[in-house]
């Protein structure tokens, strides 16, 4: 939340915009190199990726993926938020993606029913949904041109 923050932040000050805290104070902004995002090199590197970050935190404990309930707040977006952010620490970058009744762009994506988010991101010329259900399916969407 910090880092998307920061952007939002930079973007105002960059554009003209003034920002003020709630006591109409100056908002003093540090500039933060924002290294260059890039996209993963193969489908490969992404699924090592993806796999390794299977733990998420849930109330100050770490869990592995998929876990039950632990708590009733933490669901797909939790999740799809979390692998967002740990991309962009990793220097990659991914979107979330929200779909409805498991389908994106005529295909069907997830098992899910009802609105459901995961992930869409670009691997060299080709476009992919990656769900935040398990067994954690990235499917081929079709090419960037």
């Amino acid at each position: 939340m910090k880092l998307l923050t920061l952007i939002i932040l930079v973007a105002l000050l960059l554009s003209g915009c003034e920002t003020y805290s709630e006591s109409d104070e100056p908002v003093v902004v540090e500039e933060q190199a924002i290294e260059e995002l890039v996209e993963f090199p193969s489908k490969e590197a992404f699924e090592q990726w993806r796999d390794r970050h299977l733990l998420v935190e849930i109330n100050g404990k770490q869990y592995r993926l998929p876990t039950p309930q632990y708590s009733p707040d933490y669901d797909c977006d939790d999740i799809a938020e979390g692998w967002q952010r740990r991309a962009l620490e990793d220097g990659y970058l991914i979107s979330i993606q929200v779909i409805r009744w498991g389908r994106l762009m005529g295909k069907r994506v997830s098992k899910s029913k009802g609105r459901h988010a995961g992930i869409f991101l670009f691997i060299g010329n080709d476009s992919y949904y990656q769900d935040t259900l398990y067994p954690y399916k990235l499917t081929f969407l079709g090419e960037r041109d």
